[in-house]
């Protein structure tokens, strides 16, 4: 899914950088991964890379690309949910700047 699709992406961008810039996160990479979301009931997956052994197969490879970052919104706010992933992909997703 694009980014421009979802609406938490494109009508939120300014609090999820802010989110970031807050937890050492890379925006710019965040926002340049692979996104799965649902507008619907509002909810955005941003995915970590898959396992490069495996190529670059993406999303049709057998095995599901890791979650890195849950982001909601519930009643008009953002909450976001970070996964065991995060942390195992800090340093793809470390702000450049930041101390990891």
């Amino acid at each position: 899914m694009g980014a421009s699709s979802s609406i938490i992406i494109r009508n939120y961008r300014p609090e999820i950088e802010k989110y970031c810039e807050d937890n050492a996160i890379s925006a710019s990479k965040v926002f340049s991964s692979w996104i799965s979301g649902n507008n619907t009931i509002g909810r955005v997956a941003i995915l970590g890379p898959g396992d490069p052994e495996r190529g670059e197969l993406g999303m049709l490879d057998d095995v599901p690309l890791p979650v890195v970052l849950k982001i909601f919104l519930e009643n008009g706010k953002l909450r976001f949910e970070q996964t065991e992933h995060t942390y195992l992909y800090k340093e793809e997703f470390a702000e450049e700047t930041a101390l990891v």
